[in-house]
């Protein structure tokens, strides 16, 4: 339906990964406050992340299963976390606080290669900012985990700058290196 069809291209939004011997999908889907596109960017009315696995022999004939799916008003935050105090306090035209991760532009999810629940997420106020946030979510518990800045003056809206490898589990340190 055209409601569900995406007007530019998949890559910020969705990731995969073999973690933990099965395949692993995840999807983002933005929500854009009707009337709010200007200029190319818009006002983020929440968004919504799902994910699924398949074995990794042969995906298709044991078919995907969703694990998870959260909206942004799903995810419970525990306000003693010292890092929370790093995203942005958001208000509206008649300065009345927003809820924080609702309004966020959030893309770019990325599969923890080591915990089967773990995703993080780039987040901006505006898609065109320089400034971003790298938000820790548990999807299976729906909690906020951790939030890390990240300078994206170098990114172009919520595309790849960072990304998840496990090569390291695979390199062997070379005798008389430190």
């Amino acid at each position: 339906s055209p409601n569900n069809s995406l007007t530019s291209s998949p890559r910020p939004h969705r990731d995969i990964a073999l973690v933990q011997g099965r395949i692993k999908f995840i999807e983002t889907r933005l929500h854009v406050r009707p009337g709010s596109i200007i200029n190319g960017t818009f006002i983020s009315q929440g968004w919504t992340a799902a994910s699924w696995t398949a074995p990794h022999a042969n995906p298709w004939k044991h078919g995907w299963r969703q694990d998870c799916k959260i909206t942004a008003s799903d995810i419970s935050v525990d306000d003693s976390k010292m890092n929370f105090e790093l995203l942005p306090k958001l208000f509206d035209d008649q300065g009345t606080p927003q809820p924080t991760l609702e309004r966020l532009h959030v893309g770019h999810p990325t599969l923890s290669l080591h915990s089967d629940d773990i995703v993080c997420f780039m987040a901006k106020v505006d898609q065109l900012d320089d400034d971003a946030w790298v938000l820790a979510v548990d999807m299976k518990n729906k909690r906020l985990k951790d939030v890390a800045e990240f300078g994206a003056e170098r990114t172009l809206g919520i595309g790849y700058a960072y990304m998840s490898s496990n090569i390291s589990d695979y390199l062997r340190k070379a005798p008389g290196n430190y």
